[in-house]
């Protein structure tokens, strides 16, 4: 499956190994990822701990998770279902930064395991607290130890690993690596988790900044401004459409950025019916890649009975704020 360590070791000077053409791998470690996923359908945790770390580094873990007697498989497991791997997708290679830090976390871990073992004492008879003072207790003595590295990593990339759960379409990242001496490993990365908290910071802003719309408009409501019927109003004049004559837009804007203070750093619209906002459609500026709406990932659908309504999709990826606006001023007819 993988490719010999003299082979590898030749690429491990550069920070980064060049990407490969669309549709293709950098290397053949799709094996490794597809066993990955066979293991835990299969509920497998030993042979998924060998697959993700060092073999010594493994023996180590099971070792501790078999004598604090607790039934861990049950709880890692729990609720996994049916699973059925369909995609790779290679999202670039792993700086040699990622590498270092994923081979320095498994030589600690070496030494702590090493450490523990070399304890001297009825290691079985030590009680769950017992066990993890000492793990704590050697894992201070070995961080301040400077040793040379003991494991190696020559190649790695941050992958996209498509599969179905129990019927659903579903994705996670991770990273995968080759250690010489060990073979390919596969550990998830942050990047899913860094993108899920993006996407719901991005739902609330999009959310908050229809509350603020909201309130502004039913505030000069209130004072005698006309503000009927269906219209658009953003953060530029293009976004604009069919506002109400004397509606002072710029006053808006103001207004609202005293209920939404980030309000500079998007690029907005939104639809306005009768004085209430119903949609609403923001982007950053500085970046422009993470759309979202409120309602929740949702597109604009029809004017069912004179009222602007919309539809829930699976995702806004690949979409852009103009097409959103496109889409609803189509919608409405202006």
């Amino acid at each position: 499956m993988a490719e010999n360590s003299s082979e590898i070791s030749s690429k491990a000077d550069s920070s980064v190994v060049s990407s490969p053409q669309e549709g293709q791998l950098s290397s053949d470690y799709s094996e490794t990822v597809k066993e990955l996923f066979a293991a835990e359908q299969d509920q497998d945790m030993e042979k998924i701990a060998y697959m993700m770390y060092p073999r010594e580094v493994a023996d180590g873990m099971l070792h501790l998770i078999g004598l604090s007697g607790e039934d861990v498989a049950d709880n890692i497991f729990e609720g996994v279902g049916s699973i059925e791997f369909t995609e790779i997708i290679e999202e670039g290679p792993m700086t040699r930064e990622e590498l270092d830090q994923m081979t320095g976390y498994f030589d600690q871990q070496r030494r702590i395991y090493s450490a523990i073992s070399d304890y001297g004492k009825d290691f079985e008879s030590l009680s769950d607290e017992e066990l993890l003072q000492l793990y704590y207790e050697t894992v201070f003595s070995v961080q301040d130890e400077e040793q040379e590295p003991y494991y190696k990593a020559t190649e790695g990339y941050d992958i996209t690993a498509r599969y179905i759960q129990d019927g659903e379409a579903k994705e996670d990242s991770f990273f995968v690596y080759y250690i010489d001496g060990e073979g390919w490993k596969i550990s998830v990365s942050m990047r899913s988790y860094v993108q899920k908290a993006k996407r719901s910071s991005a739902n609330s802003n999009a959310k908050s900044l229809m509350v603020a719309l909201t309130t502004v408009l039913v505030e000069m409501d209130a004072e005698g401004i006309d503000v009927n019927g269906h219209f658009t109003i953003g953060s530029e004049e293009k976004y604009c459409r069919g506002v109400p004559d004397g509606l002072d837009l710029g006053r808006v804007g103001q207004s609202t950025a005293t209920y939404f203070e980030q309000l500079p750093e998007f690029d907005y619209f939104a639809v306005a019916e009768d004085g209430v906002c119903v949609y609403c459609a923001v982007v950053k500026k500085e970046d422009g890649s993470l759309l979202a709406t409120y309602p929740l990932s949702s597109v604009p659908e029809s004017m069912d009975g004179g009222r602007f309504t919309t539809k829930e999709v699976e995702s806004l990826d690949g979409r852009t704020i103009d097409e959103l606006f496109k889409m609803t001023c189509d919608t409405m007819g202006i």
